[in-house]
C-alpha cells in the first residue's frame, strides 16, 4: 500500500511523470504477479540448495533487503544530474526492487508450504492452514491500522518533508517486522526433501506436467479471470482515490483494506 502511494506522490511531484500515474500504479500491482510466475522453478532451486527449511528462511531474510534499498536509492537518483533519465529512473528502480522482493519471497513461500505441509499431520493440515491464513490476515489488519495511526502523527511533524519520504517510514517498519517473523521458523524441525525425479530433463518435465491436466487448467483459468478483474479494479480504484481525496488517500485505502481484511479474518477459518 505504501509503495503504491509513494510512487504516485513522486510522479505527481514531477511534471514529466504526471501522465504516468496510472501506468506506474498498474506496474506496481502487476510486478508481484509477474514475479509469481517464476515459482515454477522453486523445486529445481530447492534441489540445488538441499534444504527446504533453510531455503525458506534464507529467502525470507534476503527479500526485505530489496525493499530496504528503496530509501537508500531514491535520494541518490534525485541527486543524479541527468534530466533525460531522471523522470523514469525512480519509478523503474522502485518497481524493480518491488519485483525482486516478491520474487525471492514467493520462492521462499513455496518451500515454506511444502516444508510445513510435511510437518503438520494430514488430519489437521487443512484446518491448520485455514487458521494460519486467519492470523496472517489479522496481522495485515493490525499493520494497516498501525499505518493509519502513524501517518497522521508524521504529517504535522514532518511538514517540510516530501510526502514520499513519510510513506517510507511504515514501509521500512513493515520490512523490519518481516525479518523478525523468521525467528519462530528457526525452531521448527527440518524434514528431508524427497525428490521424485533426478535427471535435469525429468525435473524440467515434471515442473510443467500440471499444465497438461485439464482440471488444473480449468482452475488456472478461473484464478486468472479473477485476478484480471482484480487488477483492472485495483488500478482504477487507486488512481480514483488519489484524485478524489488528495492528501487523504491513505485513509481511504486503509478503510477499504481494514473492512476487507476484517471480513477475511473471520471467514478464513470456516
Amino acid at each position: 500500500m505504501m509503495i503504491r502511494y509513494l510512487l504516485i506522490d513522486i510522479c505527481k511531484a514531477q511534471p514529466e511523470t504526471m501522465a504516468w500515474v496510472g501506468t506506474v500504479v498498474a506496474w506496481v500491482i502487476a510486478a508481484p504477479r509477474f514475479a509469481g510466475f517464476f515459482r515454477f522453478f522453486t523445486a529445481m532451486l530447492i534441489d540445488l540448495f538441499g534444504s527446504r527449511k533453510w531455503f525458506c528462511i534464507g529467502g525470507l531474510l534476503f527479500a526485505p533487503l530489496f525493499v530496504g534499498l528503496i530509501p537508500l536509492g531514491i535520494p541518490r537518483l534525485i541527486a543524479w544530474d541527468c534530466p533525460a533519465v531522471f523522470p523514469v529512473a525512480i519509478p523503474v528502480f522502485v518497481i524493480a526492487m518491488w519485483f525482486l522482493y516478491h520474487l525471492i519471497e514467493y520462492l521462499a513461500m513455496v518451500a515454506f508450504f511444502s516444508w510445513v505441509g510435511d510437518i503438520v499431520p494430514l488430519q489437521v493440515r487443512s484446518r491448520f492452514f485455514a487458521w494460519r491464513q486467519g492470523w496472517l490476515l489479522g496481522g495485515t489488519l493490525l499493520g494497516v491500522l498501525l499505518a493509519t495511526r502513524l501517518l497522521p502523527i508524521l504529517f504535522p511533524v514532518a511538514a517540510d518533508v516530501p510526502l514520499w519520504e513519510i510513506y517510507l517510514v511504515p514501509a521500512t517498519l513493515g520490512g523490519l517486522f518481516k525479518l523478525v517473523s523468521v525467528l519462530p521458523l528457526l525452531k521448527m524441525p527440518e524434514i528431508a526433501w524427497h525428490r521424485s525425479a533426478f535427471r535435469f530433463a525429468d525435473r524440467f518435465t515434471q515442473m510443467f506436467a500440471p499444465l497438461f491436466s485439464r482440471r488444473f487448467m480449468l482452475l488456472v483459468g478461473f484464478v486468472s479471470w479473477i485476478h484480471l478483474a482484480n487488477g483492472l479494479t485495483q488500478t482504477t480504484q487507486a488512481r480514483y482515490n488519489y484524485w478524489l481525496f488528495p492528501g487523504e488517500e491513505y485513509a481511504v485505502i486503509a478503510l477499504f483494506g481494514t473492512l476487507t481484511q476484517t471480513g477475511q479474518f473471520f471467514l478464513s477459518p470456516l
